[in-house]
Parts: C-alpha cells; sequence; structure tokens
C-alpha cells in the first residue's frame, strides 16, 4: 500500500503537465533496455486478468516500456526487466535514477526468460544488484518470507521453466526491492487467439503454470503491502493489550 501512496504523492505534477495518469490500483512498466529484453504486446493481459479475478486489486490496463531515466518510472511501483541474456551496461545517470525509484518504494523483478542458469543475464543481474544497492547481492528468499505467503501460500516454484528452487532477492531496507526469477515468470502468460497458452511449462505443465501465476500476484501483492501479514502475527498481543488499557488495568507489558 505504502508504494501506491508514494506513486499517487509523486503523480501530480505530472498530471498537471498532461501525462496519463494510471488508471487502477496496480500499475507496470517494462524496463526498455533494448530490442533483447522486450515482452511482446499484450504479454500481461492474462496477468491482469488473473489479479482481478483473485484480489480487489485493480490493474491499470496500459503497460508502459519506459527507458531507466524517465520520470514515469514512479509512477509504476512494479518495474519488470525480461531478458534471455545481458543487455546493456546502464550509465551513471540511468543507474542513479533506479537507485531512486527503488528508494522510494518501487520494485524491480529482474526476469531470465532463457531457460539457464549461471547464464549472462544472470550475471548482470547480480552485479546490477549490487550496483543499485551498494553492498547488497542477490540471495534465495527463505521460506518464511512474507513474500511467499502474501496472497497464496506459495512453495516459491512455479513458471515457464523450473530451474530455480524460489526466487532471489536483494534488500532496500529491510524490502525485497529487487527480485529475480531464472524460471520466466513472464513466459507463462500470453495466449493464442484462441486462448491456448503460447509457451510450454516444462517440464511439469500446467500445475507448473499455476504455481508461477501464483507465485507472480504474490510479488505483486507483496510490492504494494510489505510485510503486513508477518506483522499480522502480533495482532491477539495488540489486541488483549488494548482490552486491558480499556479496563484500567495498569501496566500491560509482556
Amino acid at each position: 500500500m505504502r508504494s501506491v501512496l508514494l506513486v499517487a504523492a509523486l503523480a501530480a505534477p505530472a498530471w498537471a503537465s498532461g501525462a496519463a495518469a494510471p488508471a487502477g490500483d496496480f500499475a507496470i512498466a517494462e524496463l526498455d533496455l533494448g530490442p533483447d529484453c522486450r515482452l511482446p504486446e499484450g504479454n500481461w493481459r492474462e496477468a491482469f486478468e488473473f489479479i482481478r479475478r483473485n484480489t480487489s486489486v485493480e490493474p491499470d490496463p496500459s503497460v508502459l516500456r519506459l527507458e531507466p531515466e524517465d520520470p514515469l518510472l514512479h509512477y509504476r511501483p512494479f518495474l519488470v526487466l525480461s531478458c534471455g541474456k545481458a543487455p546493456r551496461a546502464l550509465s551513471y545517470r540511468e543507474t542513479a535514477a533506479l537507485r531512486l525509484y527503488i528508494a522510494g518504494g518501487g520494485t524491480l523483478l529482474l526476469n531470465n526468460s532463457s531457460g539457464a542458469r549461471r547464464g549472462s543475464f544472470e550475471s548482470w543481474a547480480g552485479r546490477l544488484a549490487g550496483l543499485l544497492l551498494p553492498g547488497g547481492e542477490l540471495e534465495a528468499l527463505d521460506g518464511a518470507h512474507p513474500l511467499f505467503k502474501s496472497f497464496f501460500l506459495s512453495r516459491g516454484r512455479g513458471g515457464r521453466f523450473d530451474v530455480q528452487a524460489a526466487p532471489e532477492a536483494a534488500f532496500y531496507a529491510g524490502r525485497a526491492a529487487i527480485l529475480y526469477s531464472a524460471n520466466d515468470l513472464a513466459g507463462i502468460w500470453p495466449v493464442s487467439a484462441a486462448g491456448a497458452p503460447v509457451y510450454p511449462c516444462l517440464p511439469g505443465g500446467e500445475a507448473q503454470r499455476l504455481e508461477g501465476r501464483r507465485l507472480f500476484l504474490n510479488m505483486v501483492m507483496y510490492s504494494l503491502t510489505g510485510s503486513y501479514k508477518e506483522d499480522a502475527v502480533h495482532q491477539p498481543f495488540l489486541l488483549e493489550k488494548m482490552r486491558r488499557l480499556a479496563a484500567g488495568e495498569g501496566d500491560v507489558s509482556p
């Protein structure tokens, strides 16, 4: 939710200058680093429908393709870069702009569409994480991380491929701000004119696709809500503390 509020706060000047505001609760953008990292038009249509069917979140149907220094990045709390090999290097100004995006609450998903581990894009993604979050590095998310329960109870697997047991992340102020998937979470969504998936999910088929869809939705919900589900474990204590205060029972320390 804090990301949504941030987007609303940053949006006002751009709206006044005629820029289009997001039309829903959740907006996505693709980071444009050249033709080798561009998804097909309409790639996310099924993703938005999946979000609508399962949550109360209303996605903005427009997907912007933005370069790193584009100020419209700050309208989009969820940014995706999907490549099968390493893209070009970022300039100093581009790196600084993406640092600002992450510091402001944005989430960056680095999606590997190659189906291979330890390739050029994976190495590039690790270097980028260190540039954007100095001292940070991509590390596998622990199974207890709140991302895996932000909506569905997810095991962390799933996608077009099954080469990674769980997504990796680099952290900013305790938040998983950069996510890395080697399982191609972007490739599970495109469908043909007849409504059939364009790409098979290997080796697990449609069950693997569904797990990937649930994991992607969890990433979306985590980007919007943070660790609220993890914080919810404290609710019983807080409610009991409020009850005892209301009853005038004095010190209510645990």
